[in-house]
């Protein structure tokens, strides 16, 4: 995950996002997860995403949501999307003055690596993430 950079710069000792994204990935390749294990992961993650916002580093703790709800779509897979709200977040915190060309990239990566048989999934979330309600609700 190429946002967990924001997270590591500013805390290079905390390895609970790249843990939790180590946990997907196994997750991934071999198809079997313990619940505890997800569980573990995703919460720490999250963890490290609360202490990164009450010290003012936003992009850490969007990069850290992003990893801790990776790990959580092991066991609801609406967390799928979370990821990726996440690390838009993140790379707008990183350079606000940039945030609207960076997050078009973010997005433009992210859409070039959805797998065939998730895009009309991914299609739909982007019509609901973009719908006036939900712009209105996001305020």
């Amino acid at each position: 995950m190429h946002v967990l950079d924001h997270f590591e710069k500013e805390y290079p000792e905390d390895d609970r996002p790249r843990k939790a994204i180590a946990a997907c990935r196994r997750w991934a390749r071999t198809g079997v997860f313990h619940m505890a294990d997800i569980r573990k992961a995703s919460l720490s993650a999250h963890a490290a995403a609360r202490k990164a916002k009450a010290e003012g580093h936003d992009a850490a703790c969007f990069a850290a949501r992003a990893a801790g709800h990776s790990v959580a779509t092991a066991h609801v897979h609406t967390h799928a999307f979370g990821p990726s709200f996440y690390a838009l977040k993140a790379v707008a915190a990183a350079d606000p003055a940039h945030a609207e060309a960076d997050m078009a990239r973010e997005h433009d990566w992210q859409s070039r690596r959805i797998p065939k048989g998730l895009m009309k999934i991914w299609r739909e979330w982007e019509s609901r993430r973009n719908s006036p309600a939900a712009n209105a609700h996001a305020s």
